[in-house]
């Protein structure tokens, strides 16, 4: 049986009333998850097929390279994540250049050098994260990454995936919009 994804987004204030997504976090050391994408859109154009959530890990923590060696749900997370987040800041990089600098970036790549321009970033941080878009392996960058599972695989008592449809909400004021507690 697999849980659509509205119907999981639904499930998220039990989540957090329960201590479940408290649980969750420490166990993964996470400070903030936040859902975004179809699965929160009021009128999609489109069934959402999967819950898109960010999540940053608790400032200094390391990720344990083992465990993505002998997790493969865990590094297959990790890179999705990533790969999500670049994605995101090189649409956003995209969208300033054009306004800012009135000049659009050819590529993702090329999408990081107008934000130095533009002092959004600095050349240090351009330096570390550029390196890693456009490449089929992604890299962890600032403690931040975003995540994508198909909810076809999110069932309830496969906590690895069942992550995905959690949020902490005393850390983000996006939880209220997401569940629809106003």
């Amino acid at each position: 049986m697999t849980t659509p994804p509205r119907e999981a987004l639904g499930r998220l204030p039990s989540a957090v009333e329960s201590g479940e997504v408290e649980r969750l976090c420490g166990r993964y050391d996470l400070d903030l998850l936040v859902v975004h994408g179809s699965a929160v859109e009021r009128e999609p154009s489109r069934a959402p097929a999967d819950l898109d959530i960010a999540c940053r890990h608790r400032p200094g923590t390391a990720l344990d390279t083992s465990r993505l060696r002998s997790e493969p749900v865990t590094a297959a997370a990790v890179e999705r994540l990533t790969c999500r987040l670049v994605d995101l800041a090189a649409d956003s990089n995209t969208h300033i250049s054009s306004v800012v600098l009135v000049r659009a970036p050819e590529n993702y790549r090329d999408s990081f050098d107008p934000m130095e321009w533009a002092r959004v970033l600095t050349a240090e941080i351009v330096e570390k994260i550029k390196p890693s878009v456009g490449t089929p392996r992604t890299k962890r960058w600032e403690g931040v990454t975003g995540l994508s599972i198909r909810c076809s695989r999110a069932r309830r008592s496969e906590s690895p995936v069942w992550w995905a449809g959690m949020i902490r909400d005393r850390l983000h004021p996006v939880f209220a919009s997401v569940v629809g507690d106003r």
